[in-house]
């Protein structure tokens, strides 16, 4: 039947089905046709039987200003509110809190609205918000008073994900949050860019409150060696398994300090990006026996040379590494070599190593490798890479599970464009990047021709 003749049954048709966004808007469209105690069936029927729906495919996305007042018919269903970049201010959030349509909502978006700190005691105090288990309030400027208001909130014990990136909270928000009782069901804290020091650190690594973490994302603050130490020695974060420590002017002894401890051994990510942990850091981390769950590694600008891809090459101790990302670090066509010949590293998925000075014997290496056959993402952008090194990446027969491979910012002409077009093993690409080599007409046809490149989704030139 038609949603038209029998709308009850048409909602039931697609409650069954997953979840996507044309049936969620479909599912809307027939609820605003409704009228009456048949519309009461339809959204208590929808409601009951949308749990396997996530949250954030249940959503409404409107500026502030064009929110419907009142709600719509249908918005009981909702679950997410996105409300980012709306210019909402500290007046819209003390208006929108006041709202009881919030009751419903388990994911609140309110992504650089400039809220302020009262915007923000306003969402603390609000009585409406006691289901949230997401808040976004990334970009708003709230400050340290602003994370105080948070913590001390008897409303917001069930979030689970708390989102306070570039607000400058500084070391004496992190304290804030790290001491409140009302937060101890947070799995994922992001406190990216706040002007975190040693303090707030060790502040978090000392709090019994933060026991059910899972994901720690603190990049791009001043924690320092020091701060790195604190956070690798806290018996509290046993649960982490994201660490996201980049841009944090942490060295040698930081990354020690992490390879050695006992208590990070469920890491699954562990992100030191932009950091200067060196040769003796990449080593230390290579040999630690804490640190076997690693499935991603991301250490590009580390100041990593070839002694320090040495070690991680030799390393038994990153079986289950499946991204690890060495860009911008000068590790040379002997350390691309080392990569390539390193019987540890067979459950590599994605490699990263762009900007690395790898020119075509690197390219060669990894294409001769037996050990790196399941790579299905390879960037090699922005380094020296000519048409020999484009040849042998395309007469690699232990390429063929690639699907993205860029070469950007590289020295291939047409004959390796040609190469690369008429490869029988880069049959499953659906990304190829070769923006700004010196690709010339014939390597363009042949390209946008290949008959070999049918999966090709993505062609930069």
């Amino acid at each position: 039947m038609t949603a038209s003749s029998n709308p009850l049954e048409a909602i039931r048709d697609l409650v069954y089905q997953e979840g996507t966004e044309q049936r969620w808007d479909g599912l809307l469209k027939i609820l605003e046709a409704m009228e009456g105690q048949s519309l009461v069936v339809g959204l208590e029927y929808a409601n009951a039987h949308l749990d396997s729906w996530p949250p954030e495919l249940r959503s409404y996305e409107s500026p502030f200003e064009k929110l419907p007042v009142p709600p719509p018919k249908w918005w009981p269903l909702v679950r997410t509110l996105s409300l980012w970049h709306c210019n909402t201010g500290e007046e819209g959030v003390k208006a929108l809190t006041k709202s009881p349509c919030l009751r419903s909502l388990s994911t609140l978006n309110l992504w650089n609205n400039n809220i302020g700190y009262e915007g923000v005691e306003a969402l603390a105090n609000s009585p409406h918000l006691t289901s949230l288990s997401t808040l976004n309030l990334a970009y708003n400027s709230i400050g340290h008073e602003g994370a105080k208001a948070l913590t001390n909130s008897p409303h917001l014990t069930s979030l689970s994900e708390l989102n306070l990136s570039y607000n400058r909270i500084g070391d004496e928000g992190a304290k804030a949050l790290a001491s409140s009782p009302h937060l101890r069901s947070l799995s994922t804290l992001c406190l990216w860019d706040n002007s975190i020091g040693y303090e707030g650190a060790k502040a978090l690594a000392d709090s019994p409150y933060l026991r059910s973490l899972s994901e720690l994302k603190i990049s791009k603050n001043s924690i320092g060696d020091e701060g790195a130490k604190v956070l690798a020695n806290s018996p509290y974060l046993t649960s982490l398994s994201t660490l996201d420590l980049s841009h944090n002017n942490i060295g040698y002894k930081g990354a020690k300090a992490l390879a050695k401890s006992p208590h990070l051994r469920s890491l699954s990510t562990l992100n030191l990006e932009s950091n200067h942990v060196g040769h003796k850091g990449i080593k230390a981390l290579a040999n630690s026996p804490h640190l076997q769950s690693l499935t991603t590694l991301c250490l590009w600008d580390n100041n990593i040379g070839y002694e320090g891809v040495q070690a991680l090459a030799n390393s038994a101790h990153l079986p289950s590494l499946s991204v690890l990302d060495l860009s911008e670090n000068k590790i040379g066509d002997e350390g691309a070599q080392a990569l390539a010949n390193s019987p540890h590293l067979t459950s590599l998925s994605t490699l990263e190593l762009w900007s690395c000075n790898t020119g075509n014997e690197g390219a060669k290496a990894l294409a001769k490798s037996l050990h790196l056959t399941s790579l299905s993402t390879l960037n090699l952008s922005y380094n020296r890479i000519g048409d020999e090194g484009a040849k042998a990446l395309a007469n690699s027969p232990h390429l063929t599970s690639l699907s993205a491979l860029d070469l950007s910012y590289n020295r291939i002409g047409d004959e390796g464009a040609k190469a690369l077009a008429n490869s029988p093993y880069l049959q499953s690409l659906s990304t190829l990047d070769l923006e700004s080599n010196n690709v010339g007409d014939e390597g363009v046809k042949a390209l946008t021709k290949s008959p070999r490149l049918q999966s090709l989704s993505e062609l930069n030139l």
